[in-house]
């Protein structure tokens, strides 16, 4: 069970799509509360964790985007996934319930170094 990050809640999608399924998390040493986070499946069937974020009207170019309610810097932002994968996996382990990760790691594009460190 991963000490630093906990899921507080996970709903699994039931339809057919990139979102795996919805999760609430908590980073225990900062107390940090997160909810509507999600487990998207990219086109190359890598997996990662999304930030809230909500869609919008772009006024330059018109088109239809997404706007994160918040970000980490790099080695925060790999961190967080590799710990929030752990936690869960732990979670769904915890739980008895099917783990939406089949026991994957995050597909991180160009991993910091120092993120395996800490």
């Amino acid at each position: 069970m991963s000490e630093r990050m906990t899921v507080t809640y996970l709903n699994v999608s039931d339809k057919p799509g990139s979102i795996v399924c919805t999760m609430g998390m908590h980073i225990i040493s900062m107390d940090f509360y997160m909810a509507k986070l999600l487990l998207i499946r990219r086109k190359d069937g890598g997996l990662y964790i999304a930030y809230p974020n909500e869609k919008y009207i772009s006024n330059k170019t018109g088109r239809e985007e997404f706007s994160n309610y918040f970000w980490f810097g790099k080695k925060t932002a790999d961190f967080f996934q590799i710990e929030g994968f752990k936690a869960i996996q732990a979670f769904c382990q915890q739980k008895g319930i099917p783990d939406p990760t089949n026991g994957q790691s995050p597909a991180l594009k160009n991993p910091a170094p120092s993120a395996f460190e800490v």
